[in-house]
């Protein structure tokens, strides 16, 4: 069965997608070839790349797969078919068209889903068997941007704080967009603020999506921000997506309350009620919730108090009874404070006066004044002076004094006039209450004179008192002093007495009787005990405990009357200061306060101040505040009170990991004595603040992790903590750089590192990954955790050579050991995986010239490789006679378990050195002890003849006839050298030539020929010495001895025709001459004569056509100028080296063949598929430069045949050897 290796041609179109629109992609490729038994089938599959976009429509043109069978008839009929196409979903996705083989969409395509199908083509001849190929073609999906980035808030701080610094990150958004490359690079922006005014506080990072303040915020002027995030692509056109971002400000207490007063009524009247509306205030505080709620109170508190009439309104508010005379002007504080921590107040400072009313009639000192007067005084005397006291002020306390009018009554011998009017006897000043007698007074007339004086104020209503002025009881009972000022403690006991001093009076009898009496009064009483008629010993008894704190002052009158007819009085003023008892403990308005400070407040930070009031007076009053006993020593060095104000500060740091809350016992104790003490309980809550980074352990670590490792092992376990509570205490990490490793929760807290992708020692041996960890406040505090994780190695790489192909040159006769060439093959794994030892692998190499007859021999037995160091070494001299080209391959295998190797083909050429000198060649027919040199000679004319050399002599007999023309050949030198190249390119030389001589040889031909036209003064014989030379370096040579009979012309045929005879019909063997030798033939007989005559005439007229013939015909085979042009082709077999030549034989000669010129094809890569063939011959110089550049001259004997369907190129040949002048 006869089998046929044909090529299978097969194309690939690929047609895109036509929207947008893009050029045509036409794909051309040379499938592997068919195996055909009388048809084709194919050994392996080809794989083409095709492209096509997304939002190609349904029934695009994927493809177009053309399949060539070189088969005729039904044979070459092919049916196309998908046989399977990967994934498997994909197989209702697209179909072929059988007999035309085009590919097309039939649904619609993903590339998020999927981006690459492999679609294998099934192919199928008609014949009997069929016959099928396979091609497979990978569709890469070309993303189009189709996918809006999806956007979303990964991270939000919210609320955020008011007075949170400029370049605080106060949300992360992230943006995915499942397109690729720039169709999936987003760009953040920030869009649609409302208010407005966010875009000047509020910005976005276009690249990484974190949103930071660019400006301060301000809770009281914008509390919440909305805001669009836009995520734009970089597709075209592009595509975005939005997320709505909607941002708290937390309010701080930043704002002070503010109170302001928005009606004032001053001054108020004294008879004001209690409950009258004194002025209207206004309190606001712009913060919110506890920072600005406030509460407010008036101090001192007494006789005025605050009444809230709605939110942030007050009333400034009667609450006592005023009494201009006690205290005329009120100094009033309110005072604001808000909730916050630490808390903020405010004061406002308002000034009451208070206006007088008329409600204090005048008061006399007296209620009864006794005068004595002289009689006959003189009219206008004064008689007394009277003076009543108003404490009211301006006119309500402007007295004017007139005599009330009463009687008086006569009294002895005056006694019967009768009554008179007192205005007739006496008259007061109206301003002055003095008064004075109108007339002289006569005691026979009038003895007592009583009436009543009025001081009468000037307001409205006026108000008025009366004092009696009588002399009937001449004498009224006389304290010692008008006023009696007493101090009693408030603490004394009812029932105590204080003894006062009794009044006297100058009366005798019964008008010296005194009785007391005490103005009312519910804490004092009156004691009298008589201690005879005039005196009596007078106590002023306590009945009701006195309170200084609600009457801090009594002022009471003691009367003293007489027991005269009508009675005297007189009066004791008692001013009863009560002494001031401790009996007040200092009081706080609340019991419990509630305060929140941040933790990480200043150490000397103010944040409460507490206030206690004593509604004792002096030392009693004043209170000194410290921690109460019950407090630890802790607590009292990290909180310090001031001892007067009450200002708590802080005295260290505070923190809520330690401790969230603190309970403050607080003393309030005045300075009375006994000391009296209030308490109170300060509750302070330490607020979170976000001051603990996240903090990051490594529990486990599984180093070095083997490169071979599967995804998902497990390299690290870790832990993660923060101390912070809440949002603060919310840790999220990741790993960064991403690649290959991953993040995954294991459970609250701890996570372990694993591997996400394959991992490659060769490209990265170790990593630096960094754990990172956020938690989220704001601002977010981070952490990091450094892990050092190496990769082990994994026997995964095989040796691999720098070339695939290594091309050795090497002189011949090189010394056994000499070095011919150093390879080193690369192994990327690590230690034993990537020591390598090298090896010569067993191939074959082929004899050549005398050395063919020994066969093939391994290249062990030439060459050696050192297994450490890759040095390639000659174990024997070589001998380019015996051994051109060497081709083995050189193994290079790891130490690795198990072990891997790579192979490398060494093309070993042995250049030719000039050992070999020229060696003439024998003359056919002749022994081989004749001698080595040879004559040929051809006369175009009977008067030249060639005769055969002498044996014995080495010296070559030739014959030429006397004037034989110039340029007559008389004898040819053949010689060859078994060197090639230059060094066996041989030149033929006479050796020392005459200038005038009659002979020459041609410089290349080695044919002797005449130099000049040959006469009888040339002599009978010449002698020449004939030198051939190589042109190597250093050059060989031989030499030959030619000598030349000069004979008439029938002496010459003659001579020619009997070694013709002798030498077996030469002539018809060679076309150039004929060999000569022997010596001289006797003569003959004229027969015999005229027999030879005949018989070389004819051979001459032979020669001469044969001769004529040789010499202008085309000479193809001859080194002698520009051949044709030669094609080289690849061969189907192997890859793109030298194992692939071709050489032709380019000249023949009559001794062994022997090729002056071989060309082989460099190490190049193929060209591409389809590349035709060039027929053009390039100019001979160019040529020239090419050939000497890319291929080598060697010798070779080995032939095969073209391939002109397989044919990659072409180049024409030109001999490198100059034509002489005298080969034309």
């Amino acid at each position: 069965m006869t089998t046929t290796r044909l090529p299978l041609r097969t194309e690939l179109e690929s047609v895109p997608n036509r929207t947008p629109p893009r050029p045509e992609h036409r794909v051309l490729a040379l499938m592997t070839p068919i195996l055909m038994v009388c048809a084709a089938a194919l050994e392996t599959t080809s794989v083409y790349n095709v492209h096509l976009s997304e939002d190609a429509i349904q029934g695009t043109l994927v493809a177009w797969v053309n399949a060539t069978d070189l088969d005729e008839g039904s044979n070459k009929d092919v049916n196309y078919e998908i046989h399977t196409i990967v994934p498997p979903s994909a197989s209702d996705l697209f179909s072929i068209n059988a007999n035309t083989g085009e590919i097309r969409l039939m649904g619609v395509l993903d590339f998020e889903e999927v981006n690459l199908y492999e679609i294998n083509i099934k192919v199928t001849d008609a014949g009997t068997p069929p016959l099928s190929g396979h091609c497979k073609v990978e569709l890469e999906v070309l993303d189009v941007n189709d996918n809006a980035p999806e956007v979303w808030v990964t991270s939000l701080s919210v609320p955020v704080p008011e007075d949170a610094s400029v370049g605080t990150v106060v949300a992360l958004v992230n943006a995915t967009d499942p397109d690729k490359g720039t169709n999936s690079e987003v760009t953040y922006a920030v869009t649609n603020f409302i208010p407005p005014s966010g875009r000047d506080v509020i910005s976005i990072n276009p690249k990484t999506g974190e949103i930071r303040l660019t400006g301060s915020l301000d809770f009281e002027e914008v509390n919440v921000f909305d805001f669009r995030i836009e995520a734009r692509d970089h597709g075209a056109p592009s595509l975005s997506g939005h997320c709505k971002v909607e941002l708290e400000v937390l309010d701080v207490n930043d704002n002070a309350p503010e109170v302001w007063v928005t009606s004032l009524s001053v001054p108020v009247p004294e008879d004001a009620s209690v409950g009258t509306v004194v002025a209207l205030l206004s309190v606001s505080d712009r913060d919110s919730g506890a920072n600005g709620r406030v509460r407010c109170w008036v101090w001192p508190a007494a006789p005025f108090g605050l009444e809230a009439t709605f939110a942030g309104s007050y009333s400034l508010v009667l609450r006592e009874a005023l009494d201009r005379e006690r205290v005329s002007e009120y100094e009033v504080e309110v005072r604001a404070e808000d909730g916050g921590a630490p808390a903020l107040g405010a004061r406002r400072g308002l000034r009451v006066p208070v206006s007088d009313v008329n409600d204090n009639a005048p008061l006399f000192a007296q209620a009864v004044y006794t005068v004595l007067a002289r009689e006959n005084n003189a009219a206008g005397a004064e008689l007394a002076r009277l003076w009543a006291r108003d404490p009211d002020e301006a006119g309500n306390g402007r007295v004017s004094y007139s005599v009330w009018e009463g009687a008086a009554g006569g009294v002895g011998a005056a006694a019967g006039s009768g009554w008179r009017a007192a205005s007739s006897y006496v008259s007061v000043d109206a301003e002055s209450g003095r008064v004075w007698a109108l007339q002289p007074l006569d005691y026979e007339e009038l003895q007592v004179l009583q009436f009543e004086v009025r001081a009468v104020d000037a307001g409205e209503p006026p108000l008025c008192g009366n004092a009696t002025v009588t002399d009937i009881n001449d004498n009224a009972p006389i304290f010692p002093a008008a006023r009696k000022n007493l101090s009693i403690a408030e603490s004394s006991l009812p029932g105590s007495r204080f003894p006062l001093e009794g009044a006297s009076d100058a009366d005798t009898g019964a008008n010296a009787q005194l009785s007391y009496t005490l103005s009312p009064s519910e804490h004092f009483s009156l004691e009298v005990k008589s201690k005879d008629e005039k005196k009596s010993s007078v106590f002023l008894v306590l009945t009701k405990s006195l309170d200084r704190e609600t009457i801090p002052v009594h002022r009471l009158v003691l009367t003293a009357t007489d027991g005269g007819r009508p009675s005297l009085t007189g009066t004791m003023e008692l001013v009863i200061s009560v002494l001031d008892a401790n009996d007040n403990a200092p009081q706080f308005n609340q019991s419990v306060y509630k305060v929140q400070l941040p933790e990480n407040t200043a150490p000397g930070t103010v944040f409460f101040q507490l206030t206690a009031t004593d509604k004792d007076e002096g030392i009693n009053q004043e209170i000194h505040y410290s921690f109460s006993d019950t407090a630890s020593a802790y607590l009292q060095e990290l909180f310090k009170i001031d001892e007067k104000s009450g200002e708590i500060r802080t005295a260290g740091e505070l923190d809520f990991e330690d401790l969230q809350s603190y309970d403050l016992e607080i003393e309030a104790r005045d300075k009375g004595i006994p000391p009296l003490s209030g308490h109170c309980s300060v509750e302070l809550e330490v607020l979170d603040v976000n001051d603990n980074a996240p903090e990051v352990w490594v529990t486990s670590l599984s180093v070095p992790v083997p490169e071979d490792a599967s995804v998902g092992t497990v390299v690290a376990l870790l832990s993660v903590s923060d101390r912070d509570s809440g949002t603060n205490g919310r840790v999220r990490c990741w790993v960064w750089p991403a690649a290959p490793f991953g993040l995954e929760a294991t459970f609250a807290g701890s996570y372990s590192l694993v591997l996400r992708e394959a991992l490659d020692r060769e490209r990265v041996s170790e990593y630096e990954v960094e754990v990172r960890a956020e938690d989220g406040g704001a601002p977010a505090l981070g952490a990091r955790r450094g892990l050092r994780v190496p990769v082990s190695d994994v026997n995964d790489n095989a040796p691999l050579f720098a070339q695939a192909v290594y091309t050795v040159l090497a002189r011949e006769n090189n010394a056994a050991g000499a070095e011919l060439a150093r390879l080193w093959a690369r192994d990327p794994d690590e230690a034993g995986n990537g020591r390598v030892s090298y090896s010569v692998w067993e191939g074959a190499a082929g004899g050549v010239g005398a050395a063919a007859g020994s066969g093939w021999r391994a290249a062990s037995s030439y060459v050696s490789v050192d297994a450490e160091s890759g040095r390639v070494w000659a174990l024997q001299p070589l001998d380019y006679e015996e051994l051109q080209v060497l081709q083995f391959e050189v193994r290079a295998v790891d130490a690795g378990e198990p072990p891997l190797c790579g192979n490398a083909t060494v093309q070993l050429f042995v250049l030719d050195e000039n050992d070999n000198a020229p060696a003439l060649l024998l003359p056919a027919g002749s022994a081989p002890e004749a001698g080595a040199v040879a004559a040929e000679a051809a006369s175009a004319s009977s008067s030249s003849s060639l005769v055969g050399p002498v044996s014995g002599s080495g010296t070559l007999w030739a014959w030429a006839a006397w004037g034989a023309p110039a340029g007559q050949v008389v004898a040819k030198i053949r010689a060859v050298d078994a060197d090639s190249g230059y060094n066996a390119w041989l030149r033929y030389e006479l050796w020392e030539p005459r200038a005038k001589g009659p002979f020459r040889v041609g410089l290349y031909s080695g044919e002797v020929s005449t130099a000049r036209p040959l006469d009888e003064a040339d002599g009978a014989r010449h002698t020449l010495l004939i030198v051939v030379r190589d042109h190597g370096e250093p050059a060989r040579s031989a030499t030959a001895t030619l000598s030349v009979s000069l004979l008439e012309a029938n002496e010459a045929a003659l001579a020619a025709g009997s070694s013709a005879a002798s030498s077996s019909g030469s002539v018809s063997r060679s076309a150039l001459g004929v060999d000569v030798g022997g010596a001289a033939a006797s003569a003959a007989t004229n027969v015999w004569l005229v027999v030879a005559i005949c018989a070389v005439s004819s051979l001459f007229l032979l020669a001469l056509v044969l001769y004529g013939a040789s010499r202008w015909a085309p000479r193809a085979a001859v080194l002698s100028g520009p051949g044709p042009t030669t094609l080289v082709c690849a061969s189907e077999v192997g890859s793109w080296s030298y194992s692939q030549r071709h050489s032709r034989s380019l000249c023949v000669a009559d001794g062994a063949a022997k090729s002056d010129l071989m060309v082989f094809s460099p190490n190049f890569p193929p060209p591409p598929p389809g590349a035709a063939p060039k027929d053009t011959q390039p100019e001979p110089s160019v040529l020239l430069h090419t050939v000497s550049d890319t291929a080598l001259l060697l010798p070779l004997t080995q032939t095969q045949p073209f391939c002109p369907s397989r044919c990659v190129g072409s180049v024409g040949i030109q001999s490198p050897f100059p034509r002489p002048e005298s080969d034309v």
